[in-house]
């Protein structure tokens, strides 16, 4: 009977993996050295991507705001200048293949980096037809969001 459960909580373990693919999506540091300032470009120096990344971030931003409330809870408050900039390896397709913290000011919760890394591993942009992949940077400025969480918390 045990070995049953076993093979059955085993299984089901592993359906989750796949499952979660925006999971899966988000690594904390970059393993093969690609998120460096020769290869990657910052997302307004292609004007189409750089208009669906704004657009995206506006669409999840109450996703994100969860990921900071979270931590000002935790932490009792947010650290001033505090700010997380994200390295996006973009699929031909436009799916999001990797999000990896490429650099952090004034903060050093890794919940939080994941928190929202895989928030933005749930993005969809629009397919390439170069069918390039593209390595693409995002500054996620906390200032702004914590702001607004500040202003309208409930």
């Amino acid at each position: 009977m045990r070995y049953a459960l076993a093979i059955a909580a085993a299984a089901l373990c592993a359906g989750t993996a796949f499952a979660d693919e925006p999971a899966a999506c988000y690594i904390a540091k970059d393993p093969t050295g690609d998120f460096v300032s020769s290869k990657v470009q910052p997302a307004e120096a292609d004007p189409g991507t750089g208009g669906q990344i704004k657009k995206l971030m506006r669409q999840y931003y109450r996703e994100t705001n969860k990921c900071i409330r979270k931590h000002m809870e935790r932490e009792g408050g947010w650290p001033n200048g505090a700010a997380i900039e994200y390295g996006l390896r973009i699929s031909p397709e436009g799916k999001l293949t990797q999000v990896s913290v490429v650099e952090v000011k004034n903060n050093n919760d890794a919940m939080l980096m994941a928190c929202i890394g895989r928030t933005i591993c749930e993005w969809q942009l629009e397919a390439k037809a170069d069918g390039q992949e593209r390595l693409v940077k995002v500054p996620v400025s906390m200032a702004e969001l914590v702001w607004h969480h500040e202003t309208f918390k409930q």
